[in-house]
């Protein structure tokens, strides 16, 4: 009976160490405020992700042997939310027993996946770099960062500690994707220089005469204008008269008939004089004239502000001939009189263009020549010369103006124009242009860049195709960015809807 007592009291004895040494090893509180502490945080949209970063500095105090902690980041709203991997902390003996139970049977998974597991070492601290990139959806725009703090001990009884409202996330905003393009730049071939200078002389004759008297009113100025205009040309030693071109005009008054034969005349007669002036060959002259400018009076009327205006210009318009007409305009009595004295004097004319060609010059003459007289140099001469600066000098565009400005009618000018600005981005500059030439072949890269920049980019491919089959290398590239673009435009359709 004696030793039943002794053995009752080490039995008893015994539990109450247990229980001690439970309430000490196994209890569910952390142990030091504190002991986790979040730096460095981070939690931001960058394209089409979403970064979450952080420092965890964890003391050796964070948790007793017989403990673990796990930290759990989440992303929520109202209606919606994400877990993050966790970290895990275990104290000494935790570590040991997850261990085992990895080992021997596994372990069953978390709500949430583990991006970490550290065992905590007595009198060691840790620090923990934690980052993590997800895609990013529209509903995280509005959503807050929690921490849940799960503490585990004896027999994995836990208890929850939540963090709320830690952060937000900082939103990028959306900015469109900007392209990476490549234009495509067309060196022109160097062709003959067709230039011509255009003006009108009116000169005077006596009534129902065709010869030209030099000193009969303001014929010797008149005359003069003409006479200059050719020297310029035939001084110069870079030009070379091609043809001299000489339209005669007249007014309605008096018969068609009549009308015809003075124009006519007095076309030739211009011919003839500045033949015998200058030596002009007959294969270098070409004369043609216009009985009565009734296109000249209808400018006239359709920029006057006459009372009769529209009446003047309904019989202009009418079916009626010509002699018919100007008896129309006479029964308009004192208004044909002010036709007669203020408008008619002005459609006796005669219009003159003198056509030559210009000389090639060296690329250091065409660099004197830009200051000077740039006109004389062709879009071959003036894209060496842009090509001489490069492409990163102020030069390049301010050449390429120029020639777009000098050849409108050249498709390679505006064209070369077109893809300067377009790599500056100015499509609202470069869209005219492209509209100019985009049916040209050699503008299909260009004009699929147009599209690419203005985000229509079913558009751009198609053009991009053209090019590539024309043999445009610079359309391969440029179509790895029409998915860019594409997949940039789902992106911004995405947060409109959100």
């Amino acid at each position: 009976m004696k030793n039943e007592g002794y053995i009752m009291f080490f039995k008893r004895w015994a539990f109450r160490i247990f229980l001690t040494f439970l309430l000490v090893h196994c209890q569910l509180s952390i142990a030091q405020q504190g002991a986790v502490v979040l730096e460095n945080l981070v939690l931001k949209e960058e394209g089409d992700s979403l970064l979450f970063s952080m420092d965890l500095a964890v003391i050796s105090e964070a948790v007793y042997s017989g403990q673990s902690l796990r930290i759990s980041p989440r992303l929520t709203t109202e209606d919606t939310s994400f877990i993050f991997p966790s970290v895990l902390l275990n104290g000494k003996k935790k570590d040991q027993q997850y261990k085992r139970r990895l080992k021997l049977r596994g372990l069953p998974l978390p709500a949430d996946s583990l991006y970490l597991r550290t065992r905590i070492q007595k009198g060691v601290g840790e620090q923990i770099r934690y980052e993590i990139r997800i895609p990013y959806e529209m509903w995280m725009d509005t959503a807050r960062l929690e921490m849940h703090q799960i503490l585990s001990a004896c027999r994995d009884q836990e208890q929850w500690f939540i963090l709320p409202d830690v952060a937000g996330v900082q939103t990028a905003g959306f900015t469109p994707y900007p392209p990476l393009v490549r234009v495509n730049y067309i060196e022109p071939q160097q062709e003959v220089k067709h230039h011509q200078m255009q003006g009108v002389a009116f000169l005077d004759f006596r009534p129902g005469s065709a010869e030209i008297l030099p000193s009969y009113r303001r014929n010797t100025q008149e005359l003069s204008k003409i006479e200059a205009s050719i020297r310029s040309v035939r001084e110069n030693p870079d030009v070379t008269l091609t043809g001299l071109h000489i339209h005669g005009y007249s007014s309605p008054e008096g018969s068609y008939s009549l009308n015809e034969q003075l124009s006519a005349g007095r076309a030739g007669a211009l011919s003839r004089y500045l033949s015998q002036s200058f030596g002009l060959s007959s294969s270098m002259l070409h004369v043609s004239s216009t009985p009565e400018d009734w296109d000249g009076l209808r400018e006239k009327m359709e920029e006057s502000e006459l009372p009769e205006r529209e009446r003047i210009l309904a019989i202009i318009e009418n079916a009626s001939s010509p002699d018919q007409k100007e008896q129309q305009l006479k029964a308009l009595g004192s208004t044909y009189q002010l036709l007669l004295n203020q408008f008619f004097p002005s459609l006796r004319r005669v219009s003159y263009r003198i056509e030559y060609t210009v000389r090639d010059y060296t690329p250091l003459e065409a660099e004197e020549l830009l200051e000077k007289n740039p006109a004389y140099l062709s879009p071959a001469e003036l894209f060496h010369l842009a090509l001489s600066y490069g492409e990163e000098s102020p030069k390049w565009g301010e050449i390429l103006h120029l020639s777009a400005l000098l050849y409108p009618d050249n498709p390679i000018t505006q064209l070369n124009l077109a893809a300067w600005l377009l790599q500056k981005g100015d499509t609202e500059a470069a869209g005219p242009l492209l509209e100019k030439v985009k049916q040209e072949e050699i503008a299909a890269n260009d004009t699929g860049v147009y599209y690419l920049l203005v985000r229509e980019p079913d558009k751009a491919e198609a053009y991009f195709r053209k090019a590539l089959a024309a043999g445009i290398l610079s359309a391969e590239y440029n179509l790895e960015e029409v998915e860019k673009v594409r997949e940039d435009i789902r992106r911004q359709k995405r947060r409109n809807s959100e």
